[in-house]
């Protein structure tokens, strides 16, 4: 009985974690982290004070001691708890890489239009991108995109990848692929 309920928050955790990995609407992304870290060390604390011999009985895991299938559960929401916390990390950097990109790209229509705020500059800069101003606008287009430009990611770009978000990289999910109880480490 008890361990069913360890399992019906396990079941629903999962959800939990998928829609934090596929929303990216800011306020609902925090929502669901928030939700799901508090499930998560409300989870684990279930699953700490069960007794082991709760899970002796479990039908599913028949070949695993209670001890290990208590362990289990503990790992998954811990894990998930972090998962949480560092997705509200990469929710973060993903709002703040947004913000720059607005930054760089309001009013942005060409290079041969920028302002400057000294004329000398304004001189001096002009003189040096005059014969590449269309590489110039393709590398701050790849900028604003990316969030970064090199020559590589321009070239993908000449050849119609798609750039949005590829410096997103989140932490979050990596953490939880490492963190994940293994199976086979529980089993006697």
């Amino acid at each position: 009985a008890s361990y069913i309920m360890a399992s019906i928050c396990c079941g629903l955790f999962y959800p939990l974690i998928i829609g934090s990995l596929l929303c990216k609407d800011g306020r609902f992304w925090s929502a669901l982290n928030m939700f799901g870290a508090i499930w998560a060390a409300c989870y684990l604390t279930s699953a700490a004070r069960l007794a082991p011999e709760v899970f002796e009985h479990c039908p599913v895991e028949a070949h695993w001691s209670g001890e290990a299938w208590r362990r289990w559960h503990m790992q998954l929401a811990g894990s998930g708890f972090v998962y949480m916390l560092l997705s509200e990390v990469d929710r973060n950097r993903y709002a703040h890489a947004q913000e720059q990109a607005s930054q760089l790209s309001a009013g942005f229509t060409h290079v041969v239009d920028a302002v400057c705020s000294s004329p000398d500059d304004a001189r001096h800069i002009r003189r040096e991108i005059d014969v590449c101003a269309d590489e110039v606008d393709r590398t701050v287009q790849v900028l604003i995109t990316a969030g970064m430009s090199t020559p590589a990611l321009r070239e993908a770009a000449d050849r119609g990848v798609r750039l949005e978000r590829f410096t997103h990289v989140g932490v979050a999910f990596n953490a939880l692929w490492g963190a994940m109880p293994q199976s086979s480490v529980y089993m006697q």
